[in-house]
């Protein structure tokens, strides 16, 4: 900005944010990495990612792609109703693939982690 501020804008919907946009994914991924050197492995973080996946196909379950009189598609969720012309399914499948992905870039770095075996519980 003119104060020589750094801001972030997003072209495609037109929102500026003080913050970058993969802030809240760059935290998480953080306290993942420490979650696995504390605990010695992966395997929390891989089921914590399994079942956010899950949550997901459940969410985005009641979604439909559909299109108007004018053949302009549009996505519809019978469950609340809701109508709109972007995918809700991109923002949300892009976070889990950056946090899958990051999870992989980990496991590069800690190798003895990623091959730790579950402890028996």
């Amino acid at each position: 900005d003119e104060e020589g501020r750094v801001y972030f804008h997003n072209a495609s919907t037109g929102q500026s944010e003080w913050r970058h946009p993969m802030d809240d994914i760059f935290r998480q991924i953080v306290d993942y990495q420490r979650r696995v050197v504390a605990s010695g492995g992966f395997w929390q973080v891989e089921d914590e990612i399994a079942e956010l996946e899950e949550n997901i196909r459940k969410d985005l379950a009641d979604w439909m792609e559909l299109f108007d009189e004018h053949g302009e598609k549009f996505f519809y969720n019978r469950k609340t109703d809701e109508s709109r012309f972007d995918d809700p399914r991109m923002a949300v499948y892009h976070n889990l693939y950056q946090r899958i992905r990051m999870v992989a870039k980990m496991k590069e770095r800690f190798p003895l982690l990623a091959r730790a075996p579950r402890p028996e519980e």
